[in-house]
């Protein structure tokens, strides 16, 4: 009965200490890890990816490396739902920081952090020739470890909605 009592005790203070401090439990994962790998294309809803798309997640800290890869079209174009996943490379910052990058014509300003292991982008543009755009991406990688779900939202600044979803596979 004493040892339950101890145990009981010992779990309420790493319970208290993990939600009142931050701190993590040995094993516990933060997400990034999770979504970490090489993934390739396996579909695409909503929109028409470019071929042979295949993206490449690397952590470290609070930075998620994105590295993205594709066949071009034979116009050179990629479509506006796209807009900052078709790049060659990206850097989110999780710690929710705004950040900014030059995407295509557009300067990309964005805002990500992790939640229940789902990798949240908020995400807009500046204004280009009277357009600008807005959105977010949601990355959730399955229980197994081997697919990762892109989910698009993007509103256009006339108002017009573009919803997305794209399924990799791990390589």
């Amino acid at each position: 009965m004493k040892s339950v009592a101890m145990l009981a005790a010992a779990v309420s203070l790493c319970a208290a200490l993990t939600g009142t401090l931050g701190c993590r439990l040995r094993g516990a994962d933060s997400g990034i890890s999770a979504l970490a790998g090489d993934w390739t294309l396996t579909r695409g809803f909503g929109v028409t990816p470019p071929d042979h798309f295949e993206t490449s997640l690397s952590a470290d800290r609070n930075r998620v490396f994105v590295r993205s890869r594709w066949e071009a079209a034979h116009d050179g174009q990629v479509g506006l739902t796209l807009v900052g996943l078709a790049t060659p490379e990206l850097v989110l910052d999780t710690s929710g920081v705004e950040s900014a990058a030059q995407v295509g014509p557009f300067v990309l300003r964005h805002t990500s952090r992790l939640n229940h292991g789902r990798l949240i982008t908020d995400w807009s543009t500046s204004e280009y020739m009277g357009s600008s755009y807005r959105g977010s991406w949601i990355r959730t990688v399955s229980r197994d470890g081997a697919m990762l779900t892109l989910d698009i939202d993007a509103v256009s600044g006339a108002g017009d909605e573009s919803r997305a979803r794209l399924i990799f596979r791990r390589k």
